[in-house]
């Protein structure tokens, strides 16, 4: 798999927002660690295009919150 520098930059900008928002919802750490993580796995392979950052992390607050 190639690297996405998009990606990781979302990952390093929004992974301790939506662990918490995971852990929030799902009252686990385990589990909101899986969460967070497959949040980040749909991003990778969703490959979708985003106007903003904004835009980029309601995507992300959305599908971790479907996850």
């Amino acid at each position: 798999m190639t690297e996405n520098p998009t990606v990781q930059a979302a990952f390093e900008k929004y992974y301790t927002l939506i662990y918490r928002v995971c852990l929030v919802w799902l009252k686990n750490p385990a589990d909101a660690e899986d969460a967070a993580s497959d949040t980040f796995l749909r991003l990778l392979s969703d490959r979708k295009p985003f106007e903003s950052d904004e835009h980029l992390k309601a995507w992300l607050l959305v599908t971790a919150r479907n996850v």
